[in-house]
């Protein structure tokens, strides 16, 4: 039998490297031999080093990586995980192999999940990645950005599944909020008693409420698209507008002409910039029907009128009464008889 090992030579310059020693003993005429050979195993050892450093390094990259690792087989089973999947989804590597990652996936998302896995399984993809969401062991929800990648056999078989998770639950959180956020203030835009419309930095109108349309005696879909800097036709609103774009708040009150729908209507318009300070930005305009304040107004107007000429025919009125009085004290004194009107000057 054979004898392989491995030891550390000197070469004449005196520099040490790693050689393999095989001996091989045979026996002639009942007297043992032995044949070996040295074979300088330098670059196979470094290799080999190199081999274990990448492992190292691929190990603690998967072990203590930011985001979950796993290694499962084609029959969806758990093989490895690292520490981060574990505590994302709240259950230890040993818990993991009794359940397959289709176990613990939300039902809303497995349907989209399987059929992608089941194209990688049949050679029609080599990877994919999806927004899924898993039950944890606890019960809540965590929300996952998944990147699915395969290991095949010479047959292209799936040998192994590589797969990294990303938990963006707080951004899912973050996002959903926002939208919430949206639908609110777009509710509000579209129930709004004032005529409400966006406007982008050009100056077109890309959204408007009803309110604004019944102002305008128009249609949506004339109003949506129309460009008030360039097909409006009134030089203050479109002033205002200008302002409002670069960034300033602005206000405009006018008899407004609609040139979509050729309606008349005192409007009083507030332009508020999206982006307060920003160069162009959208604009947010709030317009506000002010019949009946001006109808108030012009009201108010004549009643101040009426009171004014009332208060003259008083006046008026007063003075003549002195006089007269003033004649009678008179001729009752050429009569001989005294006064009989006191008068206050």
């Amino acid at each position: 039998m054979g004898v392989t090992t491995q030891i550390t030579a000197v070469n004449r310059a005196g520099k040490s490297f790693p050689v393999e020693v095989s001996l091989s003993p045979f026996q002639i005429q009942g007297e043992w031999f032995a044949v070996g050979s040295v074979r300088d195993i330098t670059e196979r050892k470094k290799a080999e080093e190199a081999i274990k450093e990448s492992e190292k390094r691929f190990r603690g990259y998967f072990e203590y990586g930011q985001i979950g690792m796993a290694v499962t087989h084609p029959q969806k089973g758990w093989i490895e995980a690292n520490r981060r999947l574990q505590d994302m989804f709240g259950y230890t590597l040993e818990e993991l192999r009794q359940t397959t990652w289709a176990d613990i996936t939300h039902p809303d998302d497995l349907q989209e999940d399987i059929k992608n896995f089941d194209r990688m399984l049949a050679g029609e993809i080599d990877n994919y990645s999806m927004d899924k969401r898993f039950i944890r062991k606890d019960g809540t929800i965590v929300y996952t950005n998944i990147s699915i990648s395969c290991l095949r056999n010479q047959d292209n078989s799936v040998n192994l599944v590589l797969s990294s998770y990303l938990d963006i639950t707080e951004r899912k959180k973050t996002q959903d909020e926002i939208l919430e956020i949206a639908k609110q203030h777009q509710k509000i835009f579209e129930s709004s008693p004032l005529g409400m419309i966006r406007i982008n930095a050009e100056g077109t109108i890309i959204n408007c409420n009803e309110k604004f349309v019944y102002l305008m005696g128009s249609t949506r879909e004339r109003l949506i698209g129309f460009n008030s800097l360039k097909q409006g036709r009134d030089e203050g609103m479109q002033e205002a507008l200008r302002m409002a774009i670069t960034g300033e708040t602005s206000e405009y009150e006018a008899n407004y002409t609609s040139a979509t729908g050729g309606k008349t209507v005192p409007l009083h318009m507030k332009f508020n910039p999206v982006n307060a300070g920003q160069n162009p930005t959208e604009v947010i305009v709030a317009l506000e029907d002010i019949t009946e304040r001006k109808n108030a107004e012009q009201k108010l107007k004549a009643q101040m009128e009426d009171l004014e000429k009332f208060s003259r025919l008083t006046i008026n009125r007063e003075e003549r009464m002195i006089n007269l009085k003033e004649e009678i004290n008179q001729l009752r004194e050429e009569l001989g008889k005294g006064k009989k009107y006191k008068i206050v000057e």
